[in-house]
């Protein structure tokens, strides 16, 4: 009888196992051996663990790593975490605090109980504290560099808040490359303009970096350009629709003599079976009554199908002063900032 040789120090008594041909799966495989997760898991070692020690089998950090590579790989609910999971390579299991069993030969895995119970009942404050932070430093290619920012919330499909109330997460994007850097609920009662500061805060310009945050219309608020561009520091775009109508005739009046000239700036979209054109005109904001405006932007939207043909326009308020030149670009990946033109707007409260 040939004896194995494989074994490991990680937990109990070694054994030795007389199968060493169907050891494929044992950590010392090649799958995963090129990921370094120690970062990684050291962020995930901070998140409190809120469950009683008796009963544990697997730690938190593991549960939310391997839910984390689930969820990436596909995942959308409970029941599929816990089928990736239990896929998951001997090796990345190993690398991010997977339990061996000595007598079964490979790695524990939880099972969709245990991975719901724990999910449900993480301090998502806290994970989300962690977990923005760390998103940006990695995400942000080039130090001191110009960091694009978009704000918007959204209602969280299936879910709900007592009996008719949805549930709404406001999220802070990075522009191009689609990541989430910062991410806050928005309590029962209130909407997403009160959340501008603590979704924000987080959020660093770093050592000489600059800062821009676009937003839609419902954003175009006195106290959110006080806040991103007087207290923070930041540059902000912001789309001013029909809830500042009286900010918005200003604006047009402003810029309305430009509307006779060459365009600043155009962009044409052919894709989709339809032709869309973005055409701006932008001067500065003189004589505009809004905190820290420095330029302002006629924006002309123009669509073409076989069926109808749309015309659009958009004021918008700049913080930092854009440069005064004619381009021509086509078929854009989507123009930013993109706002909700469908969703009509409320007027504000005076």
């Amino acid at each position: 009888m040939e004896i194995a040789k494989n074994q490991t120090p990680e937990e109990g008594h070694p054994l030795s196992f007389s199968h060493g041909s169907s050891w494929a799966s044992f950590p010392g495989s090649a799958d995963g051996d090129d990921a370094d997760l120690a970062e990684l898991m050291k962020l995930l070692g901070k998140v409190p663990d809120r469950r009683k020690r008796k009963g544990r089998v697997y730690s938190l950090a593991f549960l939310l790593a391997a839910s984390l590579i689930a969820v990436l790989a596909g995942a959308s609910n409970f029941r599929q975490i816990a089928d990736q999971v239990a896929d998951l390579p001997a090796s990345l299991l190993r690398k991010i605090g997977g339990r061996w069993c000595w007598f079964c030969g490979f790695f524990r895995v939880p099972d969709t109980s245990t991975i719901r119970r724990a999910l449900e009942n993480v301090d998502v404050a806290k994970l989300e504290g962690l977990i923005g932070p760390w998103l940006l430093r990695h995400a942000r290619p080039i130090p001191g560099g110009t960091l694009r920012l978009a704000i918007d919330g959204k209602v969280l499909r299936g879910s709900w808040i007592g009996d008719h109330e949805s549930f709404t997460l406001f999220s802070a994007m990075i522009h191009c490359d689609g990541v989430t850097v910062a991410q806050v609920a928005v309590p029962s009662g209130t909407n997403e303009i009160t959340q501008v500061k603590t979704l924000l805060d987080g959020v660093s310009r770093g050592v000489d970096g600059r800062v821009v945050v676009t937003m839609d219309a419902v954003h175009t608020q006195r106290e959110t350009a006080e806040y991103i561009a007087g207290e923070r520091g930041f540059d902000y775009v912001m789309t001013v629709k029909g809830n500042q109508a009286a900010l918005k005739k200003k604006i047009y009046d402003h810029t309305l003599p430009f509307l006779r000239k060459a365009p600043h700036h155009v962009v044409v979209d052919d894709t989709h079976g339809r032709i869309r054109r973005w055409t701006t005109w932008i001067t500065d904001a003189d004589g505009i009554d809004f905190p820290h405006a420095r330029s302002v932007a006629c924006v002309k939207r123009e669509e073409k199908n076989p069926l109808r043909r749309t015309r659009q326009q958009r004021a918008r308020l700049d913080h930092h002063q854009p440069e005064h030149h004619h381009s021509h670009r086509r078929r854009p990946t989507r123009p930013s900032p993109r706002p909700l033109g469908n969703r009509k707007q409320k007027p504000s409260r005076p």
